[in-house]
């Protein structure tokens, strides 16, 4: 009687265990696909385009024409292609195209002042990963193998 409860055990296990490793394998979520390398899904382009014109007061007919260029671009660009960084360029500009010089000016500036922001809430945090590409920290010698300029090198230890 006891193996037959242990085969029946063992049994549920061994048919359970597909079924484990089949949900391991199920898509992510949306939002989870929109922070992949490629492009992002239609919803997450409108929502980045409606936060970055947030501030700048659109005309009905100016929102339904971004809204239609982003869903060109979408339909394009499908969600988790290959990014196209000259097809982004050619959105925003069209984008741009929409708005009056007056509400151009005012984008430019928010733009700005939100890379400010970030500038300052990355320092807050601890300053920057490394220094700016091409550039050495103050405090490292030369890279292996150079020598530093004649005015920054150590004395020569005397000799014994």
């Amino acid at each position: 009687m006891k193996s037959s409860q242990i085969m029946v055990g063992v049994l549920a296990a061994v048919l359970a265990l597909p079924l484990a490793v089949s949900a391991q394998q199920t898509q992510p979520p949306p939002a989870a696909q929109a922070q992949g390398p490629g492009t992002p899904n239609e919803s997450v382009l409108q929502h980045r385009w409606a936060r970055n014109l947030g501030g700048i007061n659109l005309s009905n007919q100016q929102q339904q024409q971004i809204q239609s260029i982003v869903h060109q671009y979408s339909q394009a660009h499908p969600a988790g292609s290959p990014r196209d960084p000259q097809g982004a360029r050619d959105m925003r500009r069209q984008i741009m195209g929409v708005l009056s010089p007056d509400q151009q000016n005012q984008f430019h500036q928010q733009m700005q002042e939100r890379r400010a922001q970030m500038r300052q809430r990355r320092e807050e945090q601890g300053g920057q990963q490394g220094p700016p590409a091409g550039q050495q920290p103050p405090d490292q010698g030369p890279p292996p193998g150079q020598q530093p300029p004649p005015d920054q090198q150590p004395p020569n230890p005397p000799s014994a």
